[in-house]
């Protein structure tokens, strides 16, 4: 029996649809993007490079520019003066997160291939070099990679020196911090003490300088280099020391100072537990947005929860995460939950005070202040106290329940915990006709039934505690003849 055309091209559209779907999910599953995250830098290849059965291990320099996407080697043997062999540029495959190298060798076209990671490149193919290939492999044949590494500094160092510009001692503090990504921050302060005798420095001086810019660090030699200024060179000692050459300030270039010896700081994680705020004085005058915050710090559990300062938000929750602490920089990254997004921020912490390095997430919105040049200008967040509330009164007590015959009266018992606050009672009653009370706290009974009387207590500052009296009136023998003989039920 042969199967209807209508129910095998059913069939057909159905089994395709589940192919297309498939294939949809699959290529779904199979790309995830890879991110580029090369680095500009000089990287070097060394002897170690190289697998030990190497026939060939040149030392050499390879310089990437991930501006312009260029590759370039150089020969790093001894000698050799860093002879160009190679140059070209570079593309970048985010499925396969592949480098590949198109570029000029001794006056041949060749291409290599590459990975990225963790400051260091590996090359997965063989890289031309000049007329020479470096071509390493296994005894079956097998390409063996090798790879140019890129040496980085991570840290604060700072030095303090003294100088006597124009006869009056000063004194130069000077911080660089070296980021991996190849960036630097260099502050210096000037500070010189006040002179009466001098005409310049009567009331003393003060002043600061900040320079950003990129370094290189090459087998133990430093290069800087920053907005159009030359930082000249320097040199890493060992891992707790660099030296600076060169006129690394214009302050040091006023005082003659040049070469600066610079030690690594180590830092400890001081931060305590508090609050601390923000207010609309703790940003640049230039900041766009100045939003009040408070920040509350659990040193324990290692946690940061900010919420909105601004009136009438009643400090609606704003951003909720953990922070770790880098000891070799002194920074704190915090990374939480702002309005449903994932995000992190940075900070450090010093005299009770947080002040942030980078944009903070406000909910939606970005704490991000610049200068002109883009610069991220920080705000700090100081310690704050709640403010102590006044004092109010504690629990009332009043006689928990009574019972009066029909026309009797009591004073209820009242007593307040006053806690030295001054305070005023009222009494009010549930079922006037029952039972009535007044300012005193009088109670009299007027027929038979059940009241409720309520006892407040009100202080200077408006806070009310409550107590609660019941109150039940019965008749007497004589007045239940009265209400039931006499119609007392009209006129008693």
């Amino acid at each position: 029996m042969k199967t209807p055309i209508h129910t095998r091209a059913l069939s057909a559209v159905l089994c395709l649809l589940m192919l297309l779907g498939s294939v949809s999910v699959i290529g779904l599953t199979a790309f995830a993007a890879v991110e580029d995250k090369l680095v500009s830098g000089k990287y070097l290849l060394t002897e170690e490079s190289y697998d030990a059965s190497a026939f060939m291990k040149f030392p050499a320099i390879i310089t990437i520019d991930t501006d312009a996407k260029t590759f370039m080697t150089q020969d790093a043997r001894e000698g050799k003066n860093l002879a160009a062999k190679g140059s070209g540029t570079y593309t970048f495959d985010e499925t396969t997160g592949v480098y590949t190298v198109t570029y000029t060798a001794d006056t041949r076209a060749v291409s290599t291939t590459f990975t990225y990671a963790d400051n260091a490149i590996t090359f997965t193919s063989p890289m031309a070099f000049g007329m020479a290939v470096l071509n390493v492999m296994d005894d079956d044949g097998n390409f063996l990679p090798y790879t140019a590494k890129r040496e980085t500094l991570r840290g604060v160092y700072t030095a303090t020196t003294h100088k006597s510009p124009m006869g009056n001692p000063a004194t130069y503090v000077s911080t660089v911090t070296f980021a991996e990504d190849g960036s630097f921050v260099y502050n210096v302060t000037l500070d010189i003490a006040a002179n009466p005798d001098s005409e310049m420095f009567k009331e003393g001086y003060h002043s600061e300088e900040t320079v950003r810019g990129t370094y290189t660090a090459l087998a133990g030699e430093l290069t800087f280099a920053d907005s159009g200024k030359n930082f000249d060179t320097g040199k890493v000692v060992d891992d707790q020391t660099v030296v600076m050459h060169g006129y690394i300030s214009s302050f040091a270039r006023m005082s003659g100072m040049e070469d600066i010896t610079l030690k690594k700081v180590t830092f400890e994680d001081t931060l305590q537990s508090g609050k601390f705020i923000l207010t609309e004085d703790s940003y640049d005058p230039a900041a766009y947005m100045k939003m009040p915050a408070i920040l509350t710090i659990d040193a324990e559990a290692k946690t940061l929860n900010t919420q909105d300062a601004r009136e009438g938000k009643d400090l609606a929750p704003k951003g909720f995460g953990t922070y770790t602490f880098d000891a070799e920089t002194g920074v704190y990254t915090v990374t939480y939950t702002a309005d449903t997004r994932a995000v992190s921020t940075t900070f450090t912490y010093a005299d009770g005070a947080i002040t942030f390095t980078s944009p903070m997430a406000f909910g939606n919105a970005v704490m991000n202040v610049t200068d002109e040049e883009g610069n991220f200008l920080p705000y700090t967040a100081k310690a704050y106290t709640e403010p102590e509330k006044p004092a109010e009164i504690g629990a009332v007590t009043a006689t928990k329940a009574i019972t009066l015959n029909a026309r009797e009266s009591k004073t209820i018992e009242t007593a307040v915990e006053d806690n030295g606050v001054e305070y005023t009672l009222s009494y009010k009653s549930s079922n006037e006709k029952v039972a009535t009370v007044d300012k005193d706290g009088k109670v009299t009974a007027h027929k038979r039934g059940e009241a409720k009387i309520t006892v407040t207590a009100t202080d200077a500052n408006g806070n009310a505690k409550e107590a609660v009296c019941s109150v039940t009136v019965k008749y007497t023998f004589v007045q239940w003849l009265i209400v039931i003989l006499l119609f007392g039920w009209i006129w008693y």
